[in-house]
């Protein structure tokens, strides 16, 4: 491999380390009483006054539910925010809902991280080219920085636990956290985060359509 295809690779490396990127994190814990495939329906509830972070993470979840055979409703099309009935209320109508389960996703903290990451250089070389005529002479290839920079990246925390109605007993909890790339907003992270939970309950075997 020469050279300047070593530089090529890294320049490409660069490129793809700026895309956007999530990782999440976290433990989660079935109840050894639970059954698998007793779950076919339920509503997903985010416990925010954030308007913005509930619709997202409702609605991705729901559609990720939805992609996995599980059918499922987002709590905002059952219990407005522009209504306020208290907490009795809405848990009555989450119960009288005729699903099988409510997962409720609970956040607990948001912050963004910054780090310096520092340069790294990839020295540059000499080739030599050959012109028709046979002689030939020689050129420089410049080297590559990489590094040199702070990245600022959001980060959330999620508790999520999936109750049975109508008696809410506890059938799965988790606790995760969520790192998205530079320049996104905790809305977007939101957005992600739902399909990442559903990846987990899958994994659990909690999903079983």
């Amino acid at each position: 491999m020469t050279r300047s295809f070593f530089a090529l690779i890294v320049t490409a490396l660069i490129l793809v380390s700026c895309a956007p990127t999530t990782r999440t994190v976290g433990s989660s814990f079935t109840d050894p009483g639970f059954k698998p495939g007793s779950v076919h329906s339920m509503v997903v509830q985010v416990k925010t006054d954030d308007l913005g972070e509930r619709q997202a993470l409702e609605g991705s979840a729901v559609a990720a539910l939805t992609s996995s055979g599980i059918s499922a409703g987002r709590s905002i099309d059952l219990l407005p925010p522009t209504r306020d009935i208290g907490d009795a209320a809405s848990k009555r109508k989450i119960m009288n809902s005729g699903t099988d389960a409510v997962l409720v996703i609970t956040p607990k903290q948001k912050k963004v991280v910054e780090e310096y990451i520092p340069p790294s250089y990839y020295p540059g070389h000499r080739r030599y080219s050959r012109y028709h005529s046979g002689y030939g002479d020689f050129y420089n290839v410049p080297g590559v920085i990489d590094g040199g920079y702070f990245i600022r990246e959001p980060v959330a925390a999620y508790d999520a636990t999936l109750y049975a109605l109508p008696h809410y007993r506890t059938l799965w909890t988790g606790q995760f956290t969520i790192r998205g790339s530079t320049g996104a907003d905790f809305n977007a992270l939101a957005g992600r985060f739902g399909p990442e939970l559903v990846k987990r309950m899958g994994g659990d075997g909690i999903l079983v359509p």
